[in-house]
């Protein structure tokens, strides 16, 4: 089994990238009370659209459905460190990148209805993202410099 420095890095980084976003989505300290009033009253009159946490339901799927691809993503890395087959090592670039993309696009949906005080779970949330970013970006790079056994 050849272990490539880069593929125990995206497996770490898919590993804590999926803890992070969990926990920051867990966590969910995005409340009414941190939230501008203004742009409360004037973009959270659709009340089926958030619900009473105040995070818009569109940012919730975006990070929820992050989850679920990170937790791919590192299944993924673990198969690749097992058994190196290019199919594999694909989807772990894909999944990972495209967690980290959703993550991204969870948080920007979420950006213009925050005051400053964002609370600590959306820096988790978009740690998680960002490590994503990079564990996807790190298979990449193994994908070159590895070839396949």
């Amino acid at each position: 089994m050849s272990c490539s420095r880069y593929c125990v890095g995206a497996l770490l980084g898919t590993f804590v990238a999926f803890f992070l976003t969990v926990v920051g989505m867990a966590t969910r300290t995005w409340h009414k009370d941190g939230l501008n009033k203004e742009l409360w009253e004037t973009y959270y009159v659709d009340e089926d659209n958030y619900d009473f946490s105040g995070i818009p339901v569109s940012t919730q799927v975006c990070l929820g459905m992050s989850i679920m691809i990170g937790l791919l993503s590192f299944v993924c890395v673990v198969i690749v460190l097992c058994k190196r087959t290019k199919g594999m090592q694909t989807v772990a670039v894909v999944s990972s990148l495209l967690a980290g993309l959703l993550v991204f696009i969870g948080v920007g949906i979420l950006v213009p209805y925050l005051s400053p005080r964002f609370g600590y779970s959306f820096y988790l949330a978009l740690s998680g993202g960002i490590l994503d970013t990079v564990s996807g970006i790190l298979m990449l790079v193994d994908m070159r410099m590895v070839p396949d056994q």
